[in-house]
């Protein structure tokens, strides 16, 4: 993840505000999302909450991530200490308008995810391997099994590795008798 300044712009009332923020660029998200925090540095900014939407679960799969409104935004980023080896190089003049989903945190302002990331190049430049802690919503997934899942699977394993052992008992004894 690369967590460059920038600026958030929202209409509030009939003037654009501008706030400074660290922006995550997360190629391991799905969708571009923006916390209730950020939107609360915009005093007057509404928008209609609804009821979650999952749109992503945690790295360990126990959380699901929430949307609770989609908001349109602008923003940019801020070109200080970007240049550099490991990191792509953000233009000040370059404003970008995206659709965001809303999600009540205040661990983060704004996360750029994997479309936006990918339609913009932003990573083109920097050829390491990438490693985040997001992933997509997968439906398939039942969060409220994963324990019993992973309490099965160690079970499997400890008796794999019984069995393996009684193996190469059989096999030393065998070696022995001869």
């Amino acid at each position: 993840m690369w967590t460059p300044d920038g600026y958030v712009y929202l209409v509030v009332g009939n003037d654009e505000i501008r706030r400074h923020v660290k922006i995550l660029l997360d190629p391991q998200s799905p969708e571009n999302v923006i916390s209730t925090h950020c939107l609360s540095l915009f005093p007057g900014y509404t928008y209609s909450a609804s009821a979650g939407v999952p749109i992503g679960t945690s790295i360990t799969g126990r959380e699901n991530y929430l949307s609770i409104a989609e908001v349109e935004i602008r923003w940019n980023g801020i070109n200080n200490n970007a240049r550099r080896f490991t990191g792509p190089y953000f233009r000040e003049t370059l404003y970008e308008s995206s659709t965001c989903h809303v999600m009540e945190s205040d661990e983060f302002y704004l996360i750029i995810g994997r479309p936006t990331i990918n339609r913009l190049e932003l990573f083109k430049r920097n050829k390491k391997r990438i490693i985040a802690a997001w992933r997509g919503y997968n439906t398939s997934v039942n969060n409220e099994n994963v324990d019993d899942e992973q309490e099965s699977a160690e079970d499997r394993r400890k008796k794999a590795k019984e069995a393996q052992k009684q193996r190469e008992k059989e096999e030393k004894d065998k070696r022995v008798k001869k």
